[in-house]
């Protein structure tokens, strides 16, 4: 119950950082829940990049959780590795989202890298915004790094939200004032 919930929410934090949005990718389709959540707004359309055709084929059987979301007339699905699909992507979007993949999982270390964040950035409409789980309780930045990484044992957890912005070189009092 616990997943299910925190997949609900990623979908509804996304479409509360862009009530606007008109057109999502989604990275990963996991059992479609998040995808399911923004799929159902209205006028909204989604384009999804799932690696495996078998994930898809699993994500029918929880049609109950995630609204039938690969039944929807907005939502279209490409079968390809992100690292491909993206640099070739034309379209711009409203809001990016990655299906909350672990950075330790077989080939999801690209989701974690300069290159990926860099890709999806060139998709993104120039007020868009991207969701990105990061699966973590130490953050630590850098000017041109970000490090994520456990804490000895401790207990994996959600419940943080960051942004991230780029601001002009040159600040003023204040100028923050809005944010």
């Amino acid at each position: 119950a616990f997943m299910l919930h925190l997949h609900r929410q990623i979908g509804m934090l996304g479409l509360a950082t862009q009530p606007a949005a008109r057109q999502v990718l989604m990275i990963g389709l996991g059992a479609g829940t998040t995808s399911g959540v923004l799929a159902g707004r209205a006028g909204l359309s989604m384009d999804i990049i799932e690696l495996y055709p078998a994930v898809a084929d699993a994500a029918r059987w929880f049609s109950t959780t995630n609204d039938g979301v690969l039944d929807r007339a907005n939502v279209h699905v490409r079968f390809d590795d992100a690292r491909n699909a993206l640099p070739g992507l034309t379209k711009t979007y409203d809001l990016v989202v990655a299906d909350t993949v672990r950075p330790h999982q077989a080939g999801a270390g690209y989701l974690y890298s300069a290159q990926y964040f860099q890709a999806a950035r060139r998709v993104l409409a120039p007020t868009g915004d991207m969701g990105q789980t990061l699966a973590t309780r130490r953050l630590s930045f850098g000017f041109d790094a970000m490090e994520f990484s456990a804490h000895g044992d401790e207990r994996e957890s959600f419940g943080a939200m960051i942004s991230l912005k780029d601001y002009p070189l040159r600040s003023v009092p204040g100028m923050l004032d809005g944010v």
